[in-house]
């Protein structure tokens, strides 16, 4: 059944963050938005990395203000495309055993897709970020399709 579902069916749009963004303000994005991770984009609103729950939560709540994303983001990110059908991403999730991966356009695989319409004004803006999909855990997508 999930062989005949696209990620672009079920993937979640989600605000991004920028390297410079606080973890404070990440965590806060997250618990809003019921997501436990985030893309992350350049100044050029390229994709650099993901930040997660689980790397803010390596940082000690009194000191998640002063901290910056780049201090804790995953660099080298798995990605999807919209058209890759959801068995190929859950398969690839439980190899790699990760729970989200940004959606990237395949003509530009540094671009998150759907891509921002107009770009917030620089990095640390967190409410000006553009906004980008992330394909979602293996649980949500079949509990989305009862």
């Amino acid at each position: 059944m999930l062989s005949a579902v696209r990620v672009e069916d079920v993937m979640a749009e989600v605000p991004a963050v920028s390297p410079e963004d606080s973890l404070d303000a990440v965590q806060e994005i997250m618990f809003a938005k019921e997501v436990f991770a985030l893309p992350v984009l350049n100044e050029e609103s390229d994709l650099c990395g993901i930040v997660s729950m689980s790397d803010v939560m390596k940082i000690d709540r009194t000191e998640r203000n002063n901290v910056r994303v780049a201090a804790v983001y995953t660099r080298e990110v798995q990605w999807t495309y919209p058209d890759q059908t959801i068995h190929e991403v859950v398969e690839r999730m439980r190899e790699r055993h990760l729970a989200n991966f940004p959606v990237v356009s395949r003509r530009e695989e540094n671009r998150t897709s759907p891509s921002a319409s107009a770009p917030g004004p620089g990095p640390g803006s967190l409410g000006a970020s553009p906004r980008a999909g992330l394909a979602p855990a293996p649980a949500a997508v079949e509990e989305s399709r009862k």
